[in-house]
């Protein structure tokens, strides 16, 4: 089944979204980072491992409670297909988990900021620790919004816009 919403200039051989996906992916957090880096912050303010380790098991732990891996390989399989044919509920299944995946980032990132801030809260003697720690605390959230605006978004509307409407 063909997608008559996009031209066949937009779509791509099989494959092919993938690599435009991590391309744009890559593009648009080197933006980011640049224009952090413009702004007078450091690369370094941002590249927290251990909220980076936060907010992926915030996501993962969610998505393998709702979904199997043969449910995650299809879901994968018909966002990154240019030719993908999948029923309605398979659509309808793709979508819940994109919204899944970027609402946990998100939420698991809120969740990373509220452990930093209560160790921030800890170490309170300080007033210059506490701007640091500050800074440290909300670097998950972040990650989250990240997650939910370079990868979630994109693919949830890649499976959008194989959906064909019913009048055409």
């Amino acid at each position: 089944m063909k997608n008559p919403i996009l031209p066949k200039t937009f779509k791509l051989e099989e494959g092919g979204m993938l690599l435009k996906s991590i391309c744009l992916f890559l593009f648009s957090l080197l933006v980011m980072l640049a224009s952090n880096y413009l702004e007078g912050g450091m690369f370094s303010s941002l590249l927290m491992f251990t909220s980076l380790l936060f907010v992926a098991s915030g996501i993962i732990v969610p998505i393998f409670i709702a979904f199997s891996w043969q449910e995650i390989l299809k879901i994968l399989t018909i966002s990154y297909s240019s030719d993908s044919v999948a029923s309605s509920s398979e659509y309808k299944k793709a979508l819940t988990f994109f919204k899944l995946l970027g609402d946990s980032a998100v939420l698991s990132g809120i969740v990373g900021f509220v452990f930093g801030l209560i160790s921030t809260m800890d170490r309170f003697k300080n007033v210059e620790l506490l701007t640091s720690s500050l800074s440290v605390a909300i670097v998950p959230v972040l990650y989250g919004l990240v997650v939910k605006l370079l990868v979630s978004y994109p693919l949830t509307a890649s499976v959008q816009s194989k959906i064909i409407p019913k009048d055409l």
